[in-house]
């Protein structure tokens, strides 16, 4: 049985979108500018990007197979297809945006971004989840997870050849990193991407029934419960800032498992304070759906969600080769700059959404007319 995709759901994607524009926007103009409070500022906010947009990512994959299973091979294959195009077409265009940042191509090519965890994410998830249950995929990648920390803590590589594996895979704290200059390493994006093909699978049951309002009241439950679990497990961090505890044989162990801005490798804290956050976004989203004055918000953060891909690549271009090139001096108008600065791809999403261009995202696996 197939049905409409929920709109807020897109939406949410679109959302995220936003906040990359945010980060990037501020790495570039205020890291130029040596504005170092704001670019703080805006690189927390960014946060929210990455993993609000690979647990809804996550979750279309469950959200398919649930109202798609009789039809999940050529979904299937459609977004293997997709993973295939994020991991090579779309690498280099995003690689060769990040020349001018880097300094030269030399300098851009050790980059490992979100789109290559995406893009192996729905290659395996497709391939897996026919043959998980939803309840295992949650254990599977709370275990990933935990591995995934225990490496990056205890493994250290003999030579290139392990760093680069280790790196490529686990990630390691941006000081020890040998091979990269900045990653998303696959495993701990992977399991977040797992886990939340769960929730979508669960979703895609509660849209059968016609269960929209549970649908909305889930993701204000999940946010609530990821910000406090995130806010619990900072606690000992806070408390040793604080100086309550003081223990230098602790400040590892804590900065790991009680630090919500240790992005690369993820911590957890971080997973669940910034995905809380984009789940309660999600639920918001509905409310502006409901209302006409508000409503075409979520209309361009749905076209934004369909063509996320392609806004993505585009983002690179618009910030990290045109306004670096700029090298524009620090204004007190900078938000109309930035606001500015998303005009562009705004209008080239509606474009790309109106034409149905999502058909070249692809490495030929699937026909135009599908894909």
């Amino acid at each position: 049985m197939k049905k409409a995709r929920i709109s807020e759901i897109d939406a949410a994607r679109g959302s995220a979108m936003f906040f990359v524009f945010i980060s990037h926007f501020g790495y570039v103009y205020f890291g130029l500018n040596d504005r170092q409070l704001l670019w703080s500022l805006f690189a927390g906010i960014g946060m929210v990007a990455s993993p609000t947009f690979m647990i809804i990512s996550g979750c279309m994959l469950g959200y398919l197979y649930r109202l798609q299973y009789r039809d999940f091979r050529r979904i299937k294959i459609k977004l293997i297809d997709r993973g295939l195009f994020l991991i090579t077409i779309g690498h280099v265009l995003i690689m060769m945006a990040h020349v001018s940042l880097a300094g030269g191509i030399r300098n851009a090519i050790p980059w490992v971004y979100i789109t290559d965890a995406i893009g192996i994410s729905i290659i395996l998830g497709p391939l897996l989840i026919a043959r998980v249950s939803r309840r295992i995929r949650i254990h599977l990648s709370l275990m990933l997870f935990a591995v995934n920390w225990l490496l990056v803590l205890f493994w250290s590589p003999g030579n290139t050849f392990l760093h680069l594996i280790k790196e490529t895979f686990v990630g390691d704290f941006e000081a020890n990193l040998k091979i990269y200059r900045y990653l998303f390493p696959i495993l701990p994006w992977f399991a977040l991407y797992f886990a939340s093909s769960s929730l979508g699978e669960k979703i895609g049951e509660m849209d059968l029934r016609g269960d929209r309002l549970k649908i909305r009241r889930l993701f204000l439950q999940i946010g609530i419960m990821g910000i406090t679990a995130s806010l619990l497990l900072s606690m000992p961090l806070i408390l040793k800032r604080l100086s309550v505890m003081n223990s230098a044989d602790v400040d590892t162990i804590l900065h790991v498992f009680s630090n919500p801005f240790q992005k690369l490798p993820p911590s957890l804290p971080y997973y669940l304070l910034y995905g809380g956050i984009g789940m309660i976004i999600t639920y918001l989203l509905f409310h502006l759906n409901m209302w006409k004055f508000t409503k075409r918000i979520v209309d361009v953060a749905s076209i934004i969600g369909r063509t996320s891909l392609f806004v993505f690549i585009i983002q690179y271009c618009v910030y990290y080769t045109l306004l670096y090139s700029l090298k524009l001096k620090y204004s007190n108008y900078w938000p109309v700059i930035f606001a500015f600065s998303m005009i562009p791809m705004i209008l080239l999403a509606k474009f790309w959404d109106r034409n149905g261009y999502n058909r070249f995202i692809t490495v030929g696996l699937v026909p135009h007319k599908d894909t």
